[in-house]
């Protein structure tokens, strides 16, 4: 198994940000361009092992961009720098929906979430939305009063605001059509993140 690890040094370690949703009515953003790319994903995975018995692995690997991806990260750093961020976690094995289920958990807040929200592509279907493995994204949460400049800093960039932190342990993400998609709690979702654990 290839293994690759990095290591930074952070001049001011108060500067650092964790996964974790901080304060309900925060503002949920998803940074970077969601594509029609599940192949090699969790989601196919999953999938092709329930309906078939196997796994699936699927066509559209993830593409990587590299000029868009440095300037979004080089506007992630900017973000974090000035403390405009309150939370914020990198999409990777299992897209949005996993991304969004680790940080609720973390921060034992709920939140409320648009599909419809995401409005630079031609994506019409919730699943690949919600379990897209595109690469070169954030979620991020931030306080209300710092949208402005948060937005500013990543002007000419695919970024989208989804919803909001919500103070009680309801998780709800309303489908491209408006329709209710994903309506539980954060409590039965920590329980199924962590059961395939509980014999270790």
């Amino acid at each position: 198994t290839l293994l690759i690890s990095s290591i930074g040094v952070m001049k001011d370690i108060t500067k650092a940000v964790t996964i974790d949703f901080k304060f309900p009515g925060d503002l949920i953003y998803l940074i970077g361009i969601t594509g029609d790319e599940t192949g090699g994903s969790e989601y196919n995975a999953y999938i092709g092992d329930k309906e078939q018995g196997k796994k699936f692995t699927g066509g559209n690997i993830p593409k990587v961009d590299a000029g868009l991806f440095k300037k979004i990260y080089k506007a992630m750093e900017k973000a974090i720098d000035e403390r405009l961020a309150a939370s914020c976690i990198s999409l990777e094995r299992g897209g949005f929906a996993v991304a969004l289920a680790k940080s609720a958990i973390a921060g034992m807040l709920g939140c409320e979430i648009k599909l419809s929200q995401i409005n630079n592509n031609n994506i019409h279907r919730n699943d690949t939305l919600l379990y897209s493995e595109s690469q070169g994204r954030f979620l991020v949460s931030i306080n209300p009063a710092n949208r402005e400049k948060f937005e500013k800093v990543f002007s000419g960039l695919p970024v989208h605001m989804l919803g909001t932190v919500r103070q009680d342990p309801s998780f709800m993400i309303e489908g491209i059509n408006g329709k209710k998609l994903i309506n539980t709690d954060i409590p039965e979702i920590d329980y199924n993140y962590k059961k395939k654990l509980k014999k270790y």
